[in-house]
């Protein structure tokens, strides 16, 4: 179900060779949480659904989000996003999703906010879009399974 917060959006694609974060953020999972403090408060957990050829993966909070960072991760491949601002009610856990391409999303504290890193079973990561509202965040994962596409 769609929300009605239209939610401003930031589009990612993949950039061919790119082999490494750019200057000052992660790039393997180990790094983005260390990143991370871990801590422990509960809500909603991250959902997945597939629709209109697309993936969407929503992020909830328990404060309006007006701000997102998101990267990717090369090793193991997923998307970190970065919510400033609220703490995280599912810290330090780990969500499975039961999907073929989102494998699991760990939610994570910091300082600052609240590390989201969805674990993706794609070689590369796909082209995606980050948006947020006064719900949380959702990232739409979009294109075809790459593991599926013609080479």
């Amino acid at each position: 179900e769609e929300r009605g917060d239209a939610p401003p959006a930031e589009e990612h694609a993949p950039e061919s060779g790119e082999a490494a974060a750019p200057a000052g953020e992660a790039a393997t999972e180990a790094e983005a949480e260390a990143e991370a403090g871990e801590e422990e408060p509960q809500q909603e957990p991250p959902s997945v659904r597939q629709t209109d050829g697309r993936i969407r993966v929503t992020l909830p909070t328990q404060w309006a989000v007006s701000e997102a960072r998101s990267y990717r991760l090369h090793d193991p491949t997923g998307i970190v996003v970065d919510v400033p601002g609220g703490m995280a009610s599912r810290a330090a856990q780990w969500i499975d999703t039961s999907h073929d391409r989102v494998r699991s999303v760990r939610v994570l504290e910091r300082d600052d906010g609240v590390r989201f890193i969805i674990y993706l079973n794609d070689q590369t990561v796909p082209r995606y879009r980050v948006g947020y509202g006064r719900n949380g965040v959702t990232v739409d994962i979009l294109g075809p399974d790459p593991r599926h596409a013609a080479s």
